[in-house]
């Protein structure tokens, strides 16, 4: 269930915890380059994928803009390894910033509100049911100056 939230068993259980961060560690780091291809043609793939993922971004933005609707980027905590990953192969000016640049649109990165920062993921990756209420109530007030 998408709604239900993190379970109390999840939250507590530091041995659930750490099997999930594993699964994370793998999913996060890039792919060796295909059979026959350099590093330095992998890497040019991969800029490419982004480029497209951008292209397809900004495309759809401007459909929703097309019908009257607004668009605010979100981009939700991380902590622990993952985060540390996800600065080292998708760092911010590469991704978050281009994104908003692209499209236009705004965005809202729990790193750059006090507010949103300091909350911890028991998995790196998703907040316990507790935070995610606190997150959700302190996030509401900075959507809301977004869409006045």
């Amino acid at each position: 269930e998408r709604q239900g939230g993190m379970t109390e068993f999840a939250a507590n259980s530091i041995y659930l915890q750490i099997r999930i961060q594993q699964i994370w560690i793998p999913l996060f780091n890039p792919p060796p380059p295909q059979k026959g291809k350099t590093d330095k043609e992998a890497k040019a793939d991969f800029g490419k994928a982004v480029e497209n993922i951008l292209d397809k971004a900004k495309l759809h933005v401007d459909k929703i803009r097309e019908k009257g609707g607004k668009v605010i980027f979100l981009r939700l905590p991380s902590t622990g390894q993952l985060r540390e990953m996800e600065n080292t192969f998708t760092p911010r000016p590469n991704f978050w910033d281009r994104i908003l640049k692209t499209t236009g649109a705004p965005g809202i990165h729990f790193e750059d509100y006090e507010k949103l920062k300091g909350f911890d993921c028991p998995e790196w990756s998703h907040l316990n049911r507790k935070d995610a209420s606190q997150f959700t109530k302190r996030l509401m007030h900075i959507l809301a100056k977004h869409l006045s």
